[in-house]
């Protein structure tokens, strides 16, 4: 019989304890994401690579655009030196 009363009392205190690490997961649990708190997420997420994906095109064309005026004027120099170096030798 008291065995039965040690038995008895030890899950009187697990539970206890049990109640408390409960308390403890549910106030966390609170905080935790959803599912449609990750969907919203998600969205926002595509959103803002989508923004990212505009810039790196204008970005690129912006570059192209740089690059061609470059070539142009180097080509541009070469051949005015070329004119002035054939006009004066």
């Amino acid at each position: 019989m008291d065995i039965m009363i040690d038995r008895i009392e030890q899950l009187e205190k697990d539970t206890g304890q049990i109640k408390i690490d409960l308390a403890c997961l549910t106030a966390r649990s609170e905080a935790f994401a959803t599912k449609t708190d990750l969907a919203e997420l998600r969205t926002e997420m595509h959103q803002s690579l989508a923004g990212i994906h505009k810039e790196i095109g204008g970005m690129h064309k912006e570059l192209a655009n740089q690059t061609r005026w470059i070539m142009g004027t180097a080509v541009a120099i070469a051949a005015t030196c070329m004119t002035i170096v054939k006009v004066f030798f």
